[in-house]
């Protein structure tokens, strides 16, 4: 009898300990913050970071400015995400400009979507105990330190949040059976279109996940749901086609089938790193990547799926398709040279859900799946949370992460293009030029490299050279439109810095000439109208100044401005 008490005494106790699912992903989210602590001593990256922070610190810094988060893109009208900007104003508010504010903010969010997930996995019918194993293994995993230890790599951790806050939100519509759950989901999707432009997608992924969790109960009204997400979604093309355009994409100028061998390649390197994060990068191209990791992962992937069985072919297929959908975009978009960062490891956060559902399919006999794969689980968390830590360093310094850049991606010119631009501002010119140069060595002829090189040399005050450099950059980047020669908006920089130096020379007419260039194809250019004015004045013309000026002031133009100010001259 004592026996018999004592057991069900055990049972009670074990009952009464486990503890409850919100208490657990707040356990998740503290490990998170534990084992990327370390980063709260970083500083800005050279990439994006100075364009999307560093530069702007003033601005992001001013509460009068937060409506500016919803009427302006980033990176010259390629991308629509207000909400990331939003994010950056409240760092840079709330930690006065702080590096270590942004790096906490990111491992908070590294930390909520592991929480997510969690909770995530248990609604696709995971054991506590299974979700917790897979869970750390994400977390912990180092492929995902590029998104938490990068600063504009949160954009992918606020997507991976708010997709996942979609889906819990879905369930607990579906579970409940109260209307009242659509406006958190409805709400969460706005957010999501505001984060990233592959939330669009969205919709399609969560249908097909409520189909395969609810596929036997009765179909959800899924009217509302259609009806809700489309009219969203029309708002957020409108607004995002008022403040964002996608420049330079050239569909028509790709063979297709380089299209689908491009994609096909980063999807394989995508997921040799998930398998065997062996061959990580801060700026991983194409052309610096092996395939081999990717292969020997998807080879013995599709050994154990045939020789131990599945449990269910749906959620395999699911779990492919998650994965595919939320790279698509990302990898379609890369392919078609419309970005510059090649297989960005960031964008393989949210795709983490897919690859852990297709995992826990595998037919484990009962003996391994309840006894070694605790086990192994629990060693190759604490190795890639170890594999991690090496990692996270290379983010320290502006020089620790171009220097990386470079090592890992010594095919292209970028990497030396951005460890060139860290040499310069750290005072260290000769190191600059010979990266500048190499990059050229690599390039097509990209304005950017020569338009850093010739400001280099104007620093050292080597204005011929910078002369030949910026005539160099111009050519290179002239290419054909119809009838016309038109120029990228780096290559008008290139102009614009040329004409200043013929006009600090004193041959006013080159300078007019490259002014001229500019505005032919950036009309907006207030810089060049100014210049233009200038030479006017300079030619004592100064009616025809006055007019280049106010129109130049028009445009925003803060040399305009002043230059009109001191004429006493209201602009019109």
């Amino acid at each position: 009898m004592a026996k018999r008490r004592s057991r069900t005494k055990r049972k009670t106790i074990g009952t009464e300990a486990e503890a409850p699912d919100w208490l657990v992903a707040g356990q998740i989210a503290l490990g998170c913050l534990l084992l990327y602590s370390m980063t709260l001593w970083f500083g800005f990256s050279p990439l994006d970071d100075f364009d999307l922070i560093a530069r702007r610190l003033e601005d992001l810094g001013n509460w009068a400015n937060l409506g500016d988060s919803f009427t302006n893109s980033i990176f010259t009208k390629a991308y629509y995400r207000p909400l990331l900007t939003l994010s950056f104003r409240f760092d840079a508010i709330v930690g006065g400009g702080s590096t270590a504010m942004f790096h906490f903010t990111n491992v908070v969010l590294h930390g909520v979507c592991m929480g997510l997930l969690y909770a995530a996995l248990v609604s696709f019918g995971l054991s506590r105990k299974a979700a917790l194993l897979w869970t750390a293994l994400a977390a912990a995993h180092p492929i995902h330190v590029h998104a938490v230890a990068w600063i504009p790599g949160r954009n992918d951790t606020m997507q991976a949040a708010l997709a996942l806050g979609l889906w819990l939100t879905l369930n607990h519509w579906r579970n409940k059976g109260h209307d009242a759950w659509l406006v958190p989901h409805f709400i969460l999707f706005v957010l999501a279109l505001l984060t990233k432009e592959s939330a669009i997608l969205l919709p399609f992924l969560l249908l097909a996940a409520d189909w395969l969790v609810h596929r036997d109960k009765q179909p959800l009204p899924y009217v509302k749901l259609v009806v809700g997400w489309t009219v969203l979604i029309v708002l957020w093309l409108r607004m995002r086609g008022a403040y964002a355009t996608d420049p330079n994409f050239q569909w028509e100028l790709l063979d297709k089938m380089q299209l689908i061998l491009a994609t096909l390649e980063a999807f394989t390197v995508y997921i040799g790193k998930y398998f065997l994060p062996f061959n990580l990068g801060i700026m991983p191209y194409p052309q610096d990547q092996t395939l081999i990791f990717g292969m020997i992962a998807i080879v013995v992937l599709a050994l154990l799926l045939w020789r131990c069985g599945v449990r269910n072919w749906l959620v395999v297929g699911f779990g492919v398709i998650w994965v595919g959908g939320t790279l698509l975009l990302p990898t379609v978009s890369g392919a078609l040279g419309t970005t510059t960062g090649g297989d960005m490891e960031h964008r393989m956060y949210l795709g983490t859900l897919g690859m852990i559902l297709i995992l826990t399919q595998l037919k484990l006999p009962e003996t391994i799946s309840e006894k070694l794969v605790p086990q192994v689980a629990v060693g190759v968390a604490v190795s890639f949370a170890i594999l991690s830590l090496v990692r996270m360093p290379v983010y320290r310094t502006q020089l620790s992460f171009a220097d990386s850049a470079v090592q890992t991606s010594p095919g292209t010119y970028f990497t030396y293009l951005i460890r060139g631009r860290v040499h310069r501002r750290e005072g260290r010119r000769e190191e600059a030029l010979g990266d500048f140069e190499k990059a050229v060595s690599l390039s097509k002829g990209s304005a950017s490299i020569y338009l850093s090189m010739g400001l280099l040399h104007t620093e050292m005050k080597q204005l011929d050279k910078a002369m030949d450099v910026y005539t160099r950059g111009i050519q290179a980047d002239a290419r054909q439109q119809g009838d016309h020669i038109v120029h990228s908006l780096n290559g008008c920089r290139l102009a614009l810095n040329r004409g200043s130096l013929h006009f600090q020379a004193g041959d006013y007419d080159k300078a007019f000439a490259d002014y001229q260039l500019v505005v032919s194809s950036w009309q907006d250019c207030g810089p060049a109208w100014f210049g233009m004015g200038l030479v006017h004045q300079m030619r004592k013309e100064d009616a025809k100044a006055l007019k280049l000026y106010r129109h130049a002031a028009a445009l925003g133009d803060e040399s305009a401005q002043k230059k009109l100010a001191s004429m006493r001259i209201v602009p019109k």
